[in-house]
């Protein structure tokens, strides 16, 4: 449709700029040299050792798939919205720019939630809680649809109570990630 490049090309942008912009801030922290900063040598027998070593670590193994599931769901979801969003739950293009700011809202709400999460539950307990919880609403979200008693079906499914549930999801799967 004739909006989609002017949204991609405002988006990458906004997203250039962002990236320049932090990147100037940043640039005299970071580009200090650290030549003086050396360290010895190491064998290729020496490197494997210590790959080997960590990727026998059960902890980190955990953290590395833990992480590798988050960023396919990210992707996944990601590159779906523009399409559920449109088609699937018919929103208007007010309501799209509305999404956006609840996006970030439930970001703000992840950063306020996380320390007390964590302070009742410790990081392991306040992330596994914290992926509950997100699964679950996100799947309910779907599973109310498609078993027809989402509010607003049949018809054009409900706004608010879509938002008010991709809020909590996504607060907490913003928790997930923090933690």
């Amino acid at each position: 449709p004739d909006g989609y490049f002017p949204y991609a090309l405002t988006g990458a942008l906004l997203m250039a700029g962002a990236v320049l912009t932090s990147a100037a801030g940043q640039h005299s922290r970071i580009a200090v040299s650290n030549v003086a900063d050396t360290k010895p040598a190491m064998t290729l027998r020496q490197v494997l050792g210590e790959m080997r070593d960590t990727l026998s670590n059960r902890a980190f193994l955990w953290l590395i798939f833990a992480a590798l599931f988050g960023f396919v769901n990210q992707g996944i979801t990601f590159s779906m919205n523009n399409y559920l969003l449109g088609f699937f739950w018919q929103f208007t293009q007010g309501e799209m720019v509305a999404y956006v700011f609840l996006l970030f809202a439930s970001m703000i709400a992840a950063f306020i939630l996380v320390a007390p999460v964590s302070a009742r539950l410790g990081k392991r307990d306040g992330a596994i809680f914290a992926g509950a919880i997100s699964l679950l609403v996100n799947s309910g979200i779907y599973f109310a649809w498609i078993q027809g008693f989402f509010p607003g079906l049949p018809g054009k499914p409900s706004v608010a109570a879509m938002f008010a549930l991709v809020f909590v999801s996504n607060s907490f799967s913003i928790i997930l990630m923090i933690l």
